[in-house]
């Protein structure tokens, strides 16, 4: 019988614990490529060997990791078809946006009736593709120390996969330098070293020969283009938008964002997260500790002004 989305099954307590303790004894066998045996007990009797795929070993091993965590979890296979409100739920959107983006052609859909069926395998694919974005760092959003901590922890939940360069490091290093004479090169270097160090993959090296292919209104900031080229980005986060023109950065598959858009965006894809990275960082501010407001009040400073009116209303989660 051909399975469909299947209603979540939210464990008990007694079901989290031995979920638990199956975990912990499947775990050693996790990262083997050959079949292993399941043997099934009546009564304490053996009744059945099974044999199980290493592939469906590691699937049940997530399963029970999340049902030990007291979390619903469900099976959807990849052919399944599911609602509109089910692939909302998938992407953690609102259901208005899901339907945008479906009318849009960012997922391909069909229609029963009045009604809107998705493939998961499409939905997955959508995912797959969000979760791959990449954004560029012009040096620009990096020299401001509260939005470069903000993109520097969006960064970190995996929503953007963020590209930067060593000249683009030395830019914003150097301009903190000219502005804030109690800040050492050290200190600074220290932070460029911790940004490196957290965010996965976000170095662009080998990128020199493309900077005198492409042609920008200022010269001095065609390095970032060809590092966004060479490191396969998809956007530009910049405060200087007229120096990147949309028909220029178009023959790359690129475009240039402001801030404000690039965070508005990601709470349009999945707010829970960017939720919680602003409040990592109010939690973070110990010198002195600041108040949520506190803190919309300085990303409003930095331009934020569209993203900072959708937190306002979930001021209580930050």
């Amino acid at each position: 019988m051909p399975l469909d989305v299947l209603e979540p099954v939210t464990p008990t307590e007694d079901e989290s614990r031995q979920a638990q303790e199956s975990v912990r004894r499947l775990a050693p066998h996790l990262s083997t490529r050959r079949e292993l045996l399941m043997q099934i007990l009546e009564d304490g009797r053996p009744e059945e060997t099974l044999a199980i795929p290493a592939s469906a070993l590691r699937l049940l091993a997530g399963i029970l990791t999340e049902m030990a965590q007291g979390n619903a979890v469900t099976l959807i296979p990849i052919h399944a078809e599911m609602t509109s409100q089910q692939a909302a739920n998938f992407l953690n959107v609102s259901r208005p946006f899901l339907v945008g983006l479906l009318e849009k052609g960012e997922i391909p859909y069909r229609r029963v009736g009045s009604h809107r069926r998705v493939l998961f395998r499409d939905l997955l694919a959508y995912k797959h593709r969000v979760d791959a974005a990449r954004h560029a760092a012009d040096s620009c959003v990096l020299y401001p120390a509260p939005l470069r901590d903000l993109l520097m922890r969006l960064a970190l939940t995996d929503l953007v996969r963020a590209k930067w360069t060593d000249a683009i490091h030395e830019e914003w290093i150097r301009n903190v330098l000219k502005d804030r004479s109690e800040l050492t090169r050290t200190q600074l270097e220290r932070t460029r070293d911790l940004m490196n160090a957290h965010a996965r993959d976000c170095l662009v090296e080998g990128y020199e020969d493309l900077i005198e292919a492409v042609v920008l209104p200022d010269p001095n900031d065609r390095h970032v283009l060809a590092a966004a080229i060479r490191g396969r980005a998809d956007v530009i986060v910049t405060f200087n938008l007229d120096d990147f023109p949309a028909d220029v950065l178009r023959r790359y598959g690129i475009e240039a964002q402001h801030p404000d858009e690039f965070v508005n965006r990601l709470l349009d894809l999945a707010p829970t997260e960017v939720y919680r990275a602003v409040k990592c960082q109010r939690e973070a501010l110990k010198n002195p500790p600041r108040t949520a407001e506190e803190l919309l009040e300085t990303l409003e400073k930095q331009q934020l002004v569209q993203t900072v009116a959708r937190l306002r209303i979930a001021i209580d989660l930050l």
